[in-house]
C-alpha cells in the first residue's frame, strides 16, 4: 500500500508525456507476452516459455530504445548524451517490466503442479487481466469522471451565457468543448462494454 502512495506521489512529478510513453511502453510489453504465451505456451516447458518471453521482451527493448534514441536525436542533427539515452531507455522497461506478473502466475501454476499447458493458461490469463487494468487505468488517467464532465459542460454553458469578453467567451467554448468530448468518449465506451 505504501509503496502504491509513494508511486502515485512520484508519478505526479513526472511530466505527463513520460507517463503516457511508459503506460504505452507496459501495454506494449504485456500484449507481446501474451502473444508469447499464447503462440508457445503447452509447446514448450514452462521454464523454456518464461526465458522466451524475457528474453524476446529484451531484444524488443533495445531495439525500441535504439531506433527512437536514433530517430530523434539524429534527426535534430546530433547523437543523443549518455543522460538521454539513459533516460530514453528508463522510460521503455516498463515493456519489459510488464512481463513480471504473468511470468510470476506462470511459474506460480507451474509449481503448484499445473501442466505446462494449464501454467501457460494461467499467465495468458494474468496478461489479459493486466490489459483491462491498462484500459481501465488509461481511462482514469484521462479523467472519464461523468459527473466531473456533466459539471464542466454545465459551468461552461453558464459561463457562457453570462460573459460578454472575446476572450472569456472563447475559453468557455473551449471548456465545453472538452466537457461534451469526455462525454462523448464516455458514452462509447458505454455502448462497446454492453457489446
Amino acid at each position: 500500500m505504501a509503496r502504491t502512495a509513494i508511486g502515485a506521489l512520484l508519478s505526479r512529478h513526472e511530466p505527463r508525456a513520460d507517463r503516457g510513453q511508459r503506460r504505452a511502453a507496459g501495454i506494449y510489453g504485456t500484449i507481446i507476452t501474451a502473444a508469447i504465451i499464447d503462440t508457445a505456451g503447452g509447446h514448450v516447458s514452462t521454464s523454456q516459455l518464461v526465458v522466451s518471453v524475457f528474453v524476446t521482451l529484451l531484444v524488443y527493448w533495445a531495439a525500441e530504445g535504439y531506433a527512437e534514441l536514433l530517430g530523434e536525436h539524429t534527426q535534430e542533427g546530433r547523437l543523443p548524451s549518455w543522460k538521454q539515452a539513459r533516460a530514453s531507455m528508463a522510460a521503455s522497461w516498463p515493456m519489459v517490466a510488464a512481463s513480471y506478473i504473468p511470468l510470476l502466475a506462470l511459474g506460480v501454476a507451474r509449481l503448484a503442479g499445473a501442466s505446462d499447458s494449464a501454467a501457460a493458461w494461467a499467465g495468458l490469463i494474468v496478461a489479459l487481466l493486466l490489459l483491462v487494468y491498462h484500459g481501465w487505468s488509461a481511462g482514469r488517467a484521462a479523467d472519464l469522471d461523468e459527473a466531473a464532465a456533466q459539471l464542466a459542460k454545465k459551468e461552461a454553458e453558464d459561463a457562457l451565457t453570462h460573459r460578454t469578453d472575446m476572450l472569456e467567451v472563447a475559453e468557455a467554448q473551449a471548456k465545453l468543448a472538452e466537457a461534451m468530448a469526455q462525454l462523448q468518449a464516455l458514452e462509447r465506451l458505454r455502448k462497446n462494454l454492453k457489446h
